[in-house]
């Protein structure tokens, strides 16, 4: 019982971890393609787990679906099998885990499974990264104006959290993608 619960912990901690990868991924490439350093804008930890989520949710489903169906059919087939007095199939899968390649893999699972997470974390990086390019290529412009203490800045609205909004604006004919944190703005009319 208690094996169950840790390897259930582990499996959590993973995909949590390569979730986050991925929405890093995600949102370094969004800023990269809007000509924004990804080091000097914050995202928040639930904005980069859920596109990470999302994207690694993107990647394995159809998967899962498939060895999920695959099992359904083989264990349909067996029962059917064994009702007619046929044990092949359990007979082949006894023979496949007796034979040296079974035994190896039972051996060093932990090293399969280490591969497989370093290939599924490979693709979903690469997955967010650009799954954050496409996104930031179809973005399109919310013209708004924000009213500052200061000044009123209009531009394009790309991002609104609880703690900030991202703006690009245009200052001496350069793009300028401007970082507002919510207790610098007074408002934000859209247009």
């Amino acid at each position: 019982m208690r094996s169950n619960i840790v390897d259930i912990a582990g499996g959590t901690f993973v995909v949590t971890g390569i979730s986050y990868a991925t929405g890093i991924a995600y949102y370094n490439s969004f800023f990269r393609k809007i000509n924004g350093n990804p080091d000097l804008f914050s995202v928040s930890l639930e904005r980069i787990l859920f596109e990470g989520g999302r994207q690694l949710l993107h990647i394995a489903f159809k998967p899962a679906l498939i060895i999920i169906a695959i099992t359904l059919v083989l264990a349909i087939i067996n029962s059917i099998l064994k009702k007619l007095g046929s044990g092949f199939l359990e007979e082949l899968f006894v023979n496949i885990k007796n034979s040296s390649i079974g035994k190896s893999v039972h051996t060093i699972s932990w090293a399969y499974l280490f591969v497989m997470m370093s290939i599924i974390t490979s693709y979903s990086f690469t997955s967010g990264k650009e799954a954050g390019e496409k996104h930031a290529a179809s973005t399109t412009c919310t013209r708004a104006s924000i009213v500052t203490e200061k000044k009123t800045i209009v531009g394009c609205l790309i991002y609104k959290s609880d703690s900030e909004v991202w703006v690009i604006t245009i200052d001496k004919d350069q793009k300028v993608l401007l970082n507002i944190p919510n207790d610098k703005y007074l408002s934000i009319s859209i247009y």
